[in-house]
């Protein structure tokens, strides 16, 4: 979420543009406006040319992600309510149908000198849609810094952000993170990271229109923005008042070039009090129908996300089936090998290769064996650290309670990296040893000249075997001794 302008179109070009292909076209002109992205987050317009909210995903890591870009609340008041409107019905709809947030990006331009009406409205609606529960999901995140003549400047207009509370102060104070993107990928992902993993969280405008069956006029937001345009409204009307006062005192001095000035201002008045009641109208007109339009588009997607998981899930199957069964012909093959060379050894060299066979097998399953035990050991240390920590957070001060949040959180995705690297460092050394034990065959009936070649082979195989069970060692190593320094620091 944003104003117009402050950068969003450009932050998900970042994360969801690839190369050779563009991303959400970033709009220059003063309407904004998008690119589809491979199909999906089509331009949406409705009749009045009010942008609207915008689906994007992309793929991060081992993770579908889906972004929702929103439009921005402009410099007046016109097309707010639709924006709203549409913004809140995005959100309920993909609620109702258990599409739910993971975080919240509110970016903000730190080039921009003073707090604007339209930054001033971004920031009352942003909070009216969220509601205090979900500041703790929230990145607070300032653009543009690659724009500042001035890195001081910027840094003084970020610590007056955080400080003054009617700005980003109240929110942080609340659990929001302050970030900087600084127009790069790295920077864009590292925002993500700050998000992706948290607990999923329902904000404020979605528990009121889902769970309490409100309608968008009478949602938080909604009370926010009435209350703003009623206050509008009056101004409007009370200008209008003072005007046509002056025009009649104008008639009486007989000022033809006043009345005229005056009419001009009253027309102008009036084209904005029509734009308010306008907005009023909007704001309370009966939107049943198109909530029932986007309730079921949410579930249709939800199905096309579902069975693309599905698809993937079923793709991973069919490649670890694949690998299992090339895994087992170059087995057999290598047995057929073995079984063919026995064939042509003396009884003492058959004797002497099945015996090397038996050590290969029994080191390999040896090897498996310590590596399970070390991971085995490893995770049940750390299940006990993060019970541990889980424990301690729940006696701990409200302030202290992110220090254990964080870690819990570091030591579950150390546990995801060591488990696969597990099943990544059992095929490596099964592969190694069958190159070993092929060389060493070869070994035995090969010339003396050759005989130095072979073993130099053989040694940087044995090398190489050392160095990744060295680095899974230290891998394992870490996550054993995770959490245990803070543990001890806070006891």
């Amino acid at each position: 979420m944003g104003v117009t302008g402050s950068g969003k179109s450009n932050f998900l070009q970042h994360l969801v543009g690839k190369e050779g292909e563009k991303g959400p076209v970033v709009g220059h002109s003063l309407s904004s406006c998008r690119f589809t992205i491979g199909g999906f987050g089509r331009v949406s317009y409705d009749a009045s040319g009010t942008q609207k909210t915008e689906m994007y995903e992309c793929r991060l890591g081992n993770k579908q992600v889906v972004f929702f870009d929103t439009p921005g609340f402009d410099d007046t008041y016109r097309g707010d309510a639709d924006v709203l409107a549409d913004v809140a019905q995005v959100l309920s709809s993909a609620y109702k149908n258990n599409l739910k947030l993971n975080g919240i990006i509110y970016l903000h331009r730190i080039k921009d000198e003073r707090m604007t009406n339209a930054i001033m409205r971004n920031l009352t609606m942003f909070r009216s849609l969220c509601g205090d529960a979900a500041f703790q999901n929230v990145v607070l995140a300032t653009t543009f810094w690659d724009e500042l003549q001035d890195q001081s400047k910027g840094e003084d207009r970020e610590q007056q952000l955080l400080a003054r509370g009617e700005w980003w102060g109240y929110m942080t104070a609340k659990g929001s993170k302050n970030m900087r993107f600084h127009n790069t990928r790295e920077s864009a992902l590292d925002i993500i990271s700050k998000v992706i993993d948290l607990d999923i969280v329902t904000l404020q405008v979605q528990e009121e229109m889902v769970n309490r069956g409100l309608e968008v006029e009478h949602t938080t937001a909604g009370e926010t923005l009435n209350s703003e345009l009623v206050e509008q409204r009056k101004a409007f009307e009370k200008a209008l008042q003072t005007l046509h006062q002056e025009k009649e005192q104008a008639k009486r001095d007989h000022d033809v070039h006043l009345q005229e000035i005056i009419e001009t201002l009253e027309l102008e008045k009036m084209t904005l009090l029509q734009e308010i009641e306008s907005e009023q109208a909007a704001l309370h007109a009966d939107r049943r129908e198109e909530r029932r339009r986007m309730e079921q588009e949410f579930y249709d997607e939800k199905l096309r996300l579902e069975r693309m998981v599905q698809e993937t899930l079923a793709e991973s199957v069919r490649i670890k089936e694949e690998t299992e069964t090339e895994a087992r012909e170059d087995r057999r093959r290598l047995k057929a090998e073995f079984d063919g060379k026995l064939n042509e050894f003396s009884e003492h060299q058959s004797q002497e290769m099945q015996k090397a066979i038996r050590e290969f097998e029994q080191r390999l399953a040896a090897e498996k064996e310590e590596g399970h035990r070390r991971v085995r050991e490893a995770l049940e240390h750390s299940d006990i650290v993060i019970r541990d920590l889980k424990s301690s957070m729940n006696r701990s001060r409200r302030e202290d309670r992110k220090k254990y949040e964080d870690e819990i959180k570091k030591i579950k995705e150390r546990q995801r990296e060591v488990t696969e690297q597990s099943e990544r460092w059992t095929d490596d050394m099964e592969q190694i040893n069958r190159k070993i034990l092929a060389i060493q065959v070869k070994k035995r009936h090969a010339k003396q000249k050759d005989q130095k070649g072979i073993e130099s082979k053989i040694d940087k195989l044995k090398e190489q075997k050392k160095s990744k069970t060295q680095n899974f060692w230290s891998r394992i190593g870490a996550l054993a001794g995770v959490g245990s320094l803070l543990l001890a620091a806070l006891a």
